[in-house]
């Protein structure tokens, strides 16, 4: 028996549950949607809660059936799509292109929300509680993002967003109820772990039901984010670490690798480049051996100058 659980504290006790999706089966009147309710009913846990992991994949198909509609199958290779519960490692009934993105990753592979750790996590459980329940549109989150590796070693981003139109926030003996004060005091106190905690016990609340979770592939986007950060906020080591994940992301390129000089302007024609991690990088080499070459002056100026790119398509030529 594997037991459903975070592995880690919130104020949620969590309850897998297809009650939605069950109801509105209740609703529809076509023969293959009434046989399906039948199978679905035959199964209690399905709506009245599942607790065991066990559950998943003894009735992973009928699961499978009961979500199609939120999964077409025309989509599949598309969509990156999978169910579970928010900030949840465990997730099912994935789609082909999901499933495909982990096969290559690896077995190795963990799930890892970047950058968000237990306090983050915990608030952000505070606020669903109080957004469902107390009416506020508290919003302490950040954009959340999984970072999974292909089979050749590129690292992509991805944007996680979670549909939690099917989830019930429920209090428990455990609930401690708030007032306005309780309210306004916790807005002005992100950092106050032990609040939180004392005004959301672990286990107070019951979170039942499921979450559609889908990944959007904001690769480039975020790699040319994380650059300008690295940029603002210039660190050599941490910089040189960064530069070759970041454009080898970006280009698509497991081996690429990446230099970069410091130009300190002067005079026409007199410009120094100043060598920080050239990596037998042409443009310096040529500079700091040949500047007097006509040639590389040229496209020297259009580079700098003309704020222009510089392409060659055989470098050993």
């Amino acid at each position: 028996m594997s037991k459903i659980s975070h592995g880690f504290l919130t104020p949620f006790t969590l309850q897998l549950s297809f009650h939605h999706i069950i109801t509105q089966l209740s609703l529809e009147n076509a023969p293959i949607k009434l046989e399906l309710l039948e199978r679905a009913r035959a199964v209690p846990e399905l709506s009245e809660g599942i607790y065991d992991s066990e559950i998943l994949t003894r009735h992973e198909k009928l699961i499978s059936e009961l979500l199609e509609p939120y999964f077409p199958p025309a989509l599949t290779n598309n969509e990156i799509k999978a169910v579970g519960l928010p900030f949840q490692i465990e997730v099912f009934n994935l789609s082909s292109r999901f499933q495909s993105i982990l096969e290559q990753a690896g077995k190795r592979f963990e799930f890892n929300i970047r950058d968000f750790d237990l306090h983050q996590l915990y608030v952000m459980s505070c606020t669903i509680v109080m957004n469902r329940i107390y009416g506020t549109q508290l919003d302490f989150g950040k954009p959340l993002f999984y970072d999974i590796p292909t089979s050749q070693g590129i690292i992509k981003h991805y944007r996680i967003l979670y549909n939690a139109d099917f989830l019930e926030v429920i209090p428990t003996e455990k609930a401690i109820p708030l007032t306005e004060a309780d309210i306004e005091l916790l807005m002005d106190s992100y950092d106050d772990l032990d609040l939180w905690m004392r005004l959301f016990p672990v286990g107070s609340y019951l979170l039942r039901g499921f979450s559609i979770m889908t990944l959007f592939d904001a690769t480039v986007e975020n790699a040319v984010s994380t650059f300008k950060g690295n940029l603002l906020g210039f660190n050599p080591d941490q910089f040189k670490q960064s530069l070759d994940s970041i454009f080898s992301s970006i280009f698509r390129i497991a081996d690429l690798r990446v230099g970069y000089v410091l130009v300190n302007p002067g005079d026409a024609g007199s410009d120094q480049l100043y060598e920080i991690d050239a990596r037998q990088s042409i443009l310096v080499s040529t500079c700091l051996i040949k500047n007097e070459d006509p040639r590389f002056w040229k496209e020297y100026l259009n580079l700098v100058d003309g704020v222009k790119y510089y392409c060659s398509s055989n470098i050993g030529q």
